[in-house]
């Protein structure tokens, strides 16, 4: 796993947690909304999108610090060896060939 999906799926998932609480707590707004939309588009949207791009790159950061970047590319490139028949394991790619051709012998 890629660090910078870490990120996405992160601030996706943190966004979506605020924006449900916040929903309740700035309820008392929805009379003014037409009027916050029209007038301060520009300010909500820039301190909207800057909190959405810091908070993404605190998860890389995290991300990045783990060793999470290390361990994907690690699993990407045994998953590509496994594939090709690669590290001893030419029963596994074997049946991962049989899979994506989808031929299913044992079920």
């Amino acid at each position: 796993m890629r660090p910078w999906k870490i990120s996405v799926g992160m601030t996706a998932i943190v966004l979506a947690l605020v924006l449900m609480i916040a929903g309740e707590r700035f309820a008392y707004l929805q009379p003014h909304f037409q009027i916050i939309i029209t007038d301060y588009w520009m300010p909500v949207a820039w301190y909207g999108g800057l909190a959405v791009l810091t908070l993404m790159v605190l998860f890389y950061a995290a991300a990045r610090a783990l060793g999470l970047a290390d361990m994907g590319l690690k699993v990407d490139l045994m998953e590509r060896s496994i594939r090709r028949g690669g590290g001893g394991q030419t029963e596994l790619a074997k049946k991962l060939g049989q899979e994506y051709r989808g031929q299913f012998p044992d079920a």
